[in-house]
């Protein structure tokens, strides 16, 4: 994968990183189990969509955190703007979310929500989820977070990235 960014994987990834965001990345799969089989005949919450995984993941972040907003506008990129699902302001961390698909080019659209995101003055970091409940990534999963992870830096403006792919 090529990009117009510069990235420097780093050490410091780790400390930029809110500790309790990653942890709740790592086991969400646990929950989202959870909830696609619920009892007395309630309707589950199957994740076939995006919006499944935003409004399970959005109760766990406002339970969380004191200040999480939904659905951010991105300055324009290459003509289009786009919307940051999460951002948590006690953190100044955004956070994207993918429900991996099958021919999902993930790693294409993650260079292109980096380089919007590395714009936002109230952004210092990105952390994308990818939920991957069928496998569709499993194969890749850990050459994607690796290669993606990291500071991304262009002129004056760069991000802290952590990509996670669960469950891999």
């Amino acid at each position: 994968m090529t990009t117009d960014a510069a990235i420097k994987p780093d050490s410091k990834i780790n400390t930029e990183i809110d500790p309790k965001l990653v942890a709740i990345c790592d086991r969400f799969h646990r929950a989202g189990s959870h909830v696609a089989k619920r009892r007395q005949g309630k309707q589950p919450i199957d994740f076939s969509d995006e919006y499944d995984l935003q409004d399970v993941l959005g109760v766990v972040l406002k339970c969380t955190y004191d200040s999480v907003k939904d659905e951010e506008w991105t300055p324009s990129y290459g003509g289009n703007a786009g919307r940051i699902d999460f951002v948590i302001e006690d953190t100044k961390t955004a956070m994207e979310l993918k429900l991996a698909r099958s021919n999902h080019r993930v790693g294409d659209e993650l260079l292109v929500d980096i380089a919007r995101y590395r714009s936002r003055p109230d952004v210092r970091a990105l952390v994308c989820f990818i939920y991957d409940p069928t496998g569709h990534l499993r194969r890749d999963a850990s050459e994607i977070e690796t290669s993606l992870s990291g500071r991304h830096a262009q002129n004056d403006s760069s991000i802290a990235v952590r990509v996670i792919i669960r469950p891999h």
